[in-house]
């Protein structure tokens, strides 16, 4: 096989790149990319808003809480009394009734001589625990007129002393003062935490694992030392999340998808029209350089080859052979059996020599109508072999010639010249000796083979199957 042959075979053994893969995996990942992006965005939109809502949730709550503590200006009306007016404190008891928020009212005479409690019983064990508490809470916050002080699950508001009368206390539960100043029910996407300034937990609206990046903290301004944490859970910020992510995550692969199925069957295509390139060019080729009747080379690429091959012998400094068969008196094997019948005869014999040829470097081509032409690099004086087998596997054919004055059946001659390397090895001389020796061999009566043969200096090397 030629070095011509060998590259279409070479390229066909190439598998191209499948570029709808690649495009599909890009696509992909920048879906991907895209998606995590506008996931990202949309999460710090919805945490910013959160955010919003809730700074406009603690302002009201503030407001809300500072409403509800001012309802106590009704106690803190009545503070100026005397002991002797203990039923105007008795009166205060209708502040409970009225103020729900309100858990129990306490008169404490400056004479601690007794302690009267209206609505539920207070919590305190003692007069001297009660006014201890507001002897520390006054050290703390003597200029205050309204004084809230945190126990537990309680709030305890008293005042300064106003009057020399004593002190009245009101008790209010801690849990309905935060609740009843809320704004409105707590999303149950989100825990309300508040905390005291010292960070102890006072109040929670519930224990669900919330969001580390969407908690909003603000402490109140006033008297009340609170700090308000409102955190929205995982569930609240997909809840409100939008679907755009995931809608242009779902475009994008359906598109990257698409458009790689539609590469794939466009490759596909080309590959389909350049597999008939492939084709076309090869039977171009093979109509430039083979014979259609025989299938063998024809006589153009008979000449390149041989100017090649003389070339080659003077470089690598090796004989060449050649040799021309023709079939004896074809003339009359066309008048007795017609065109088509010599033409099957010639596929025949084409076949036959080109099976006794079995070396890779060989050339076997129909070189004239009735002439085939054998180029045999690298072969010296011994090819007279070759010629003798092809002499037999002709006879063998049987391939009746009647018309024929040299024999019964098909026969043909040879003509043989093996030339060495130098500068007069030609396609000229080598094609002139071997058609002079092969007219030799007709002239002789045919069915024969005549041979030249150039002595060299090199040992003989026979023509091996």
């Amino acid at each position: 096989m030629s070095e011509a042959d060998a590259q279409p075979a070479s390229k066909a053994a190439k598998k191209p790149f499948d570029v709808s893969v690649l495009f599909a995996i890009c696509g992909v990942l920048f879906s991907l990319l895209i998606f995590l992006f506008m996931l990202k965005q949309e999460r710090e939109n919805v945490i910013q808003q959160f955010n919003a809502d809730m700074s406009y949730q603690l302002a009201e709550f503030q407001l809300a809480l500072n409403n509800n503590l001012q309802k106590t200006n009704l106690v803190q009306a009545s503070l100026i009394i005397t002991p002797t007016e203990l039923a105007a404190v008795q009166e205060l008891n209708n502040a409970v009734t009225a103020n729900p928020l309100l858990n129990s009212l306490i008169w404490i005479p400056n004479n601690g001589a007794a302690v009267w409690s209206g609505g539920t019983e207070a919590s305190y064990a003692s007069v001297a625990e009660v006014q201890g508490w507001i002897t520390d809470s006054e050290q703390r916050v003597s200029n205050q007129f309204m004084v809230i002080e945190l126990n537990g699950s309680s709030a305890l508001l008293y005042s300064s002393p106003a009057s020399s009368s004593g002190n009245l206390i009101a008790i209010m539960a801690l849990t309905a003062l935060i609740e009843n100043s809320l704004p409105g029910p707590i999303d149950p996407g989100v825990v309300l935490n508040i905390l005291e300034s010292d960070g102890a937990l006072l109040y929670s609206s519930g224990d669900r694992v919330v969001a580390e990046d969407a908690i909003f903290n603000q402490a109140l301004s006033g008297d009340i030392q609170w700090v308000l944490s409102y955190a929205a859970s995982e569930d609240y910020l997909s809840e409100k999340m939008s679907f755009m992510p995931g809608l242009f995550l779902l475009i994008g692969l359906f598109l990257s998808f698409s458009i790689a199925s539609y590469m794939k069957k466009l490759l596909r295509n080309l590959v389909m029209l350049r597999e008939e390139q492939d084709v076309l060019a090869q039977q171009v080729l093979d109509a430039n350089w083979n014979d259609p009747l025989t299938g063998l080379a024809n006589r153009v690429h008979f000449d390149e080859t041989l100017d090649i091959e003389c070339r080659r012998a003077v470089r690598d400094f090796s004989p060449l052979s050649m040799m021309v068969v023709e079939i004896d008196q074809y003339s009359e094997l066309v008048t007795s059996y017609g065109k088509e019948g010599a033409e099957v005869t010639l596929q025949k014999i084409a076949m036959e020599l080109k099976s006794c040829v079995t070396r890779p470097g060989d050339l076997i081509a129909r070189t004239d109508d009735h002439q085939f032409s054998f180029i045999l690099p690298s072969t010296n004086e011994m090819v007279t072999y070759l010629a003798e087998r092809c002499l037999q596997a002709v006879e063998t054919l049987q391939l009746p010639h009647d018309s024929s004055s040299v024999a019964s059946v098909i026969s043909i001659s040879a003509g043989l010249v093996t030339l060495q390397p130098s500068k007069d090895l030609t396609p000229e001389r080598m094609i002139e000796g071997a058609v002079e020796q092969m007219l030799k061999a007709q002239g002789n009566g045919g069915n024969q083979y005549m041979s030249f043969a150039e002595h060299g200096l090199e040992p003989g090397v026979t023509y091996s199957v």
